[in-house]
């Protein structure tokens, strides 16, 4: 596909007029991110992402009006993708962004909503833990990323925080004044079949999955504004490939029996994962990814504080 020519429609869709020159500038990034960075598994530089950081700069455009439009596209694309980018990379994504976009960097600082950081630090001193600097930044960025992506993944090894990161979330949006709810289910702790539900061969009966019966409850419940399924265990191809209609545009679970559950607007899935090593490409598009660096997301002096 023409991706510049994608790009500069949906750009001008979106409200800019600028489109054709800032549509060149978003793929050149795209081009050199894919060429120049490390190759993670969970990096996509695909039409799926650019269509969605494409999506995010026109909220944003329309939020914000009286920045130009090279300053709302650099906002844009620094603070939507800097979540995923293992330590390594940050400073050549930051240097490329520089480049694109002349002496702007500066000048744009990060939209921060202070009362939920505030909020975020509150609910993490309520769990004995350390509200550092890094832990707010990515509680605050997984909730920037959960507001256009109904799925995510949160990348990292035991211990980096990826499960306290969820609950405090969680916790602060109970503060914060929004309800919020957590299911948590370990997919490899069960059969497939116990996962989705699966019709008996003896009787024909339909026999309903751990998944299936808490994704029709969560989608029948209307009183909450946030409801997180997080899915605490390894990707492996036999159950995550069955997610793919959830994790793309349809948000529908389709089940063996024929049933059809639709994702609400306030349902998220998240996934707890250590790495993409088995998952297929067709799966990291489909997501939001959150990078938790072992050292800097919680760091040691946090956990003997803490301890």
């Amino acid at each position: 596909p023409d991706m510049d020519l994608i790009c500069e429609i949906m750009l001008m869709s979106e409200g800019y007029s600028n489109g054709k020159v800032l549509a060149r500038k978003f793929m050149m990034l795209y081009r050199l991110s894919e060429a120049l960075l490390s190759a993670q598994k969970h990096y996509d530089w695909k039409l799926r992402a650019v269509k969605t950081t494409l999506n995010v700069a026109g909220g944003m455009k329309r939020a914000d009006r009286t920045s130009t439009e090279d300053k709302v596209l650099l906002r844009a694309l620094r603070d939507f993708n800097l979540g995923k980018l293992v330590a390594d990379d940050v400073n050549i994504f930051l240097g490329m962004i520089d480049d694109l976009f002349p002496k702007i960097r500066e000048e744009v600082i990060r939209a921060r909503e202070l009362d939920f950081e505030a909020a975020i630090a509150e609910a993490s001193k309520a769990a004995n833990l350390q509200a550092e600097e890094m832990f707010v930044i990515k509680a605050s960025q997984l909730r920037e990323i959960l507001a256009v992506r109904w799925s995510v993944f949160l990348i990292g090894p035991a211990g980096c925080g990826k499960s306290e990161l969820i609950k405090t979330l969680s916790k602060a949006e109970n503060v914060f004044g929004e309800k919020s709810t957590i299911n948590v289910l370990n997919p490899k702790s069960v059969t497939r079949n116990e996962l989705y539900g699966y019709i008996h061969p003896s009787t024909r009966e339909w026999k309903d999955g751990l998944l299936s019966q808490i994704f029709r409850d969560l989608a029948n419940t209307f009183t909450c504004k946030s409801e997180y399924l997080v899915l605490d265990g390894d990707i492996d191809a036999e159950w995550i490939e069955s997610m793919n209609t959830v994790l793309d545009d349809n948000k529908k679970l389709c089940l063996v029996s024929g049933e059809i559950i639709t994702m609400t607007s306030w349902m998220r899935m998240i996934f707890e994962v250590e790495d993409l090593s088995v998952a297929s490409p067709a799966t990291v598009s489909r997501v939001g990814i959150i990078y938790l660096e072992p050292t800097t997301s919680v760091g040691t002096a946090a956990m003997v504080k803490s301890w």
